[in-house]
């Protein structure tokens, strides 16, 4: 420091500006950040960023002395030691007011003209939005909490909180800024929509616990205290999920809702009794707050279970809290045994809960079972829990076969439970099948579990199937499994063909399975081709399965390609011999493409001479069900390749029926630009615009009408605008 105090006034105040952002940022800053928040300072807000006013990062560490360096892997600006940062931590002119000149830093930042567009519209351009500008992550998560400890502590001058409300005030900008704050902070695929609308900026202070800051907006009386956002929030129920005690206090001071609810029905007690704010849930008992208030995840008491926040469980029943209120996850002893808190189910069975805690899900030794609690499970046996008591996923054996929790499965067999316990999903060896479980399924066989048992995904072996789990298959089969298996669905060899276990199809092939055994999706290579599943048709074929194979409703195995769009998969059938012109409900594989609007395949088929008039059962033809389907790039290709514009589908109705039926604007369009007959009747004599009036569809009753100019002043046309139909000439 004294090398730093010894340096030019410019190169000294870099050096401390920069050791104080390094110092107490909530967390490691990367170079750009660093910059940036260098570069927009503390002072009068900027329209926009001047990148002339950034300072290279070389010259950031050359002048802190060798106390800061790059860290090249994660490319942010640090401290060489820890032990450096707790020596900073005690310099006054790093420390003081550090905490007010960050938040207005970040304020500042928030107030350029790049932010006043609002919230953005998509992943994508929100993800954008975060890549081109930097410091905007920093800035909307952090700079509440530097507002809120530099009022605690340290702007005693209130510049802060004159700053905030401006920003806050401007709608698109809040709103921007709590798109980033709730969205997820470790992926770029999701997020950027979670953050609820209709918040103010009372919201925003409950957030952050900004006591001054609700003062000032209150005291504008723009926003009543009890102004609810999108997600049924108040400021009361912010501050009290946040933990903000102060402002909590204030808010009740100013008249709030102690019992307001969210969507979820969950009051403030409720929010703060989850998150462990024992001061907080204490002021609002204190204050008059309804203990069993009932939401969707039940009272206070079921919260603070859940939680495993055993002080304020204490503090609740003290006051006369409803020890069996229940909510989505039961009664308090069942969201204790579910969130794995030992102690907090011991207290509960000490004060007289019921130990079995039931609810939709199961009672309290299952939810142990599942989340693989092992010591709850045991107390809880040793308490009488019954060790057969139901529910969703079926006994507590289940439970545990079915979250993989081996060491419970052998302490329930140990303590008697039933082997055959069903639920959902079966028995235990069906639920461990599925789940993946070897050794549970090896030490059920072992105890004498029915290895032909029947669950919701067909016995043991079908679900190990489904699931991909060769090695459960291979012991199933080596202790005797019915290789065909029994479910609703088919076979084995069809749900490992449909899921896409090419490992499971070979070896149930190599042990003997029937090719052409056949499910609700037919046959193995039906269920492949629906799937997508190119290497597994290949071994089919190779293994003799029938190309032209059908499913029960009648759809062959390249119908079923066509219309999932998988043109690898009909590539392969075409060159396999599989029949072009098979038929099935849905017409041939070129009707099947051009429902599914699959242009690619369609340029396939026809390359390969399919008919491209050819029908469905209902008598539709291709560019009827594209134009149904509003696949309008399918309707162009159709046209340009031939199709019939004026081939009648089952009703009679031409493409332009049927599309302006649906109400595809797009594709009414391109018909009338390719010469579709306006005036075309269905079999009920309604043209197009009928069709059109009749549904609703008002932007293509307008086009229609544009086009029909010149017919004269008795058509159609003009009957079914004036709210008629056609069908009586």
């Amino acid at each position: 420091m004294e090398t730093i105090e010894a340096q030019q006034d410019e190169d000294r105040m870099l050096a401390l500006q920069a050791l104080r952002w390094i110092v107490n940022a909530e967390r490691p800053l990367r170079v750009t950040e660093l910059q940036i928040a260098l570069a927009i300072g503390e002072g009068e807000p900027k329209s926009e960023l001047d990148e002339d006013d950034f300072i290279e990062v070389h010259d950031i560490v050359e002048q802190c002395a060798s106390l800061v360096i790059v860290d090249e892997q994660t490319e942010t600006v640090r401290l060489v030691h820890y032990t450096v940062q707790e020596y900073l931590l005690g310099v006054f002119s790093i420390r003081d007011g550090a905490h007010t000149m960050i938040a207005k830093t970040c304020l500042n930042y928030l107030s350029l003209d790049d932010f006043r567009t609002g919230p953005c519209d998509s992943q994508e351009t929100f993800n954008s939005v975060l890549g081109r500008h930097s410091f905007l992550d920093y800035a909307c998560r952090r700079w509440g909490n530097h507002c809120r400890i530099s009022c605690e502590t340290e702007d005693e001058d209130g510049d802060v909180i004159t700053k905030a409300p401006t920003v806050l005030k401007d709608s698109a900008r809040l709103h921007l800024i709590f798109q980033v704050y709730f969205s997820p902070e470790n992926t770029n695929d999701y997020g950027f929509n979670w953050s609820p609308s209709k918040l103010t900026p009372l919201h925003a202070s409950g957030i952050f616990g900004l006591c001054g800051t609700i003062r000032a907006v209150l005291a504008e009386k723009q926003f009543g205290v009890d102004f609810s956002d999108s997600d049924g929030y108040t400021a009361l129920s912010r501050a009290a999920s946040g933990g903000h005690e102060a402002t909590v206090r204030l808010l009740l001071e100013e008249g709030a809702n102690i019992e307001a609810k969210g969507q979820s029905g969950v009051t403030a007690i409720y929010h703060a009794a989850s998150r462990g704010h024992e001061a907080i849930v204490r002021l609002l008992l204190k204050k008059g707050a309804e203990i069993d208030a009932q939401g969707v995840r039940g009272p206070a008491i079921c919260g603070a279970a859940l939680g495993g926040h055993e002080t304020i469980l204490r503090l609740l029943l003290e006051k006369g809290a409803d020890i069996e209120g229940e909510g989505v996850d039961g009664t308090a002893i069942r969201a204790a045994s579910k969130g794995g808190h030992e102690a907090i189910v011991r207290l509960l069975l000490e004060k007289g809960a019921d130990i079995e805690g039931k609810g939709f899900y199961g009672t309290a030794i299952c939810d142990a079972s599942l989340g693989g609690r092992e010591a709850i499970v045991r107390l809880l046996l040793e308490k009488g829990a019954d060790i057969e008591g139901k529910g969703f996923y079926g006994t507590a054996i289940c439970d545990a076969s079915l979250g993989g929790r081996e060491a419970i499965v052998r302490l329930l067999l140990e303590k008697g439970a039933d082997i055959e316990g069903k639920g959902v999903d079966g028995t235990a060896i069906c639920a461990a099948s599925k789940g993946g479980h070897e050794a549970i399924v090896r030490l059920l066989l072992e105890k004498g579990a029915d290895i032909e048992a029947y669950g919701r995904f067909g016995t043991a072996i079908c679900a190990a199937s489904k699931g991909g789990h060769e090695a459960i298959v291979r012991l199933l089969l080596e202790k005797g499994a019915n290789i065909e298996g029994e479910c609703s669905d088919g076979t084995a060899i069809c749900l490992a063909a449909w899921h896409g276990n090419e490992a499971v199809v070979r070896l149930l092939l190599e042990k003997g399975a029937n090719i052409e055994g056949k499910g609700v999706d037919g046959t193995a290579i039906c269920a492949a081709s629906s799937g997508g599943h190119e290497a597994i048709i290949r071994l089919l074929l190779e293994k003799g399965a029938n190309i032209g194979a059908r499913n029960n409703d009648g759809d062959t195995a390249i119908c079923l390609a066509a219309w999932h769009g998988n043109e690898a998969v009909v590539r392969l059938l075409l060159e396999k011999g599989a029949s072009i012109e098979g038929k099935s409900v849905g017409g041939t594989a070129i009707c099947a493409a051009s429902s599914g609007g699959h242009e690619a395949i369609i340029r396939l088929l026809l390359e390969k001479g399919a008919n491209i008039e050819a029908r469905n059962n209902d008598g539709d033809t291709a560019i009827c069900l594209a134009a149904w389907h509003g696949n309008e790039a399918v309707v162009r290709l159709l046209l340009e390749k031939g199709a019939n514009i004026e081939a009648k589908g089952h009703d009679g109705g031409t493409a332009i029926c049927v599309a302006a039926w649906a109400g595809h604007l797009t594709t009414v369009r391109l018909l009338l630009e390719k010469g579709a007959d306006i005036e075309a009747k269905d079999d009920d004599g309604n043209t197009a615009i009928s069709h059109a009036t009749a549904a609703g569809h008002e932007s293509t009753v307008r086009l229609l009408l544009e086009k029909a100019v010149g017919f004269g002043e008795n058509t159609s046309i003009q009957r079914a605008a004036a709210g008629g139909n056609d069908s009586s000439t």
